[in-house]
C-alpha cells in the first residue's frame, strides 16, 4: 500500500467540499488577501498509513481498494475532520483511513498574503492491497541458470531445482518468469573490456521461522 499525493483542489471544488470543509475554505478565504499557500505534511505523508494498519477482518475477507479523502486542517496544522470522497474501496476500509488519518496526520499550516497561518484543506488518496510476502513456514530452494550473452541479453533461461515448501503463489511466478529480466543490457566484460557471454547460476535458499526462533 503506498499514500501518493495528489495536486491540491482549485477555489471551484470547494463547492464539492463537505460542510466542515466549506466553512475552513470560508475561513480562509476571509483571511487571505490572496489564494493561501500550500500546506505541507510534516515528515512523510507515507508513514501515515502502511500495510500492517490492515484490519484484520478487511484482511481476511480480502477486501481492498483506494480511498480518496479530504482532510479539514485548521490555523494550528491540525486535522480536524476527514471525509472519504469516494474510491473502490470497502465502507470498513474508508472509516479506518480516516480514523487512521485524524490520529496521524499533521501539517505545516498554509499561510496567507501576509504570511499568516490559514485554514485549508488538503485532498489525496490511499491504496489499500494484500501484498505481504508469501514465505509460509520451513524452508525452500530455487535455482535457475541462465546465460547472459555478449550484449547482456538473458538467454536460456531454466530451471535447475526447486525444492522444500515453496507456497503456491510464489511457485507461480517463478515456473511463469524464473530468470530475472535483464533490463539494463549491460555486458560482462573480460579484463581486456571485450563483453564476453557468461553461463550463471542463482541459487536462493530461503528459511521462515518465527521471530523468537531467528534472535537464537
Amino acid at each position: 500500500m503506498e499514500i501518493r499525493p495528489l495536486l491540491a483542489a482549485m477555489m471551484a471544488a470547494a463547492l464539492a467540499l463537505p460542510a466542515y470543509a466549506q466553512e475552513a475554505d470560508d475561513l480562509a478565504a476571509r483571511e487571505a488577501d490572496a489564494w493561501p499557500s500550500d500546506r505541507y505534511p510534516v515528515g512523510e505523508a507515507s508513514d501515515w498509513i502502511s500495510n500492517a494498519d490492515y484490519p484484520h477482518d478487511a484482511w481476511r475477507n480480502e477486501e481492498a481498494g483506494e480511498v480518496f479523502y479530504e482532510l479539514a486542517v485548521d490555523r494550528a496544522g491540525k486535522v480536524m475532520g476527514c471525509t472519504a470522497t469516494e474510491g473502490s474501496a470497502t465502507a470498513r476500509l474508508k472509516a479506518e483511513t480516516c480514523r487512521l488519518l485524524s490520529e496521524r496526520a499533521q501539517f505545516e499550516p498554509a499561510r496567507n498574503a501576509k504570511g499568516v497561518a490559514v485554514a485549508s484543506v488538503f485532498s489525496s488518496y490511499v491504496t489499500w492491497e494484500r501484498g505481504e510476502p508469501e514465505l509460509g513456514s520451513g524452508s525452500f530452494t530455487l535455482k535457475v541458470g541462465f546465460t547472459l550473452d555478449e550484449r547482456g541479453k538473458v538467454e536460456n533461461c531454466r530451471i535447475i531445482e526447486r525444492s522444500g515448501a515453496i507456497p503456491a503463489e510464489m511457485q507461480r511466478s517463478f515456473e511463469k518468469e524464473p530468470c530475472p529480466p535483464a533490463r539494463s543490457r549491460i555486458p560482462v566484460r573480460d579484463p581486456d573490456g571485450r563483453p564476453v557471454a557468461r553461463d550463471v547460476v542463482l541459487t536462493v535458499t530461503v528459511e521462515s521461522m518465527p521471530a523468537a526462533q531467528a534472535d537464537n
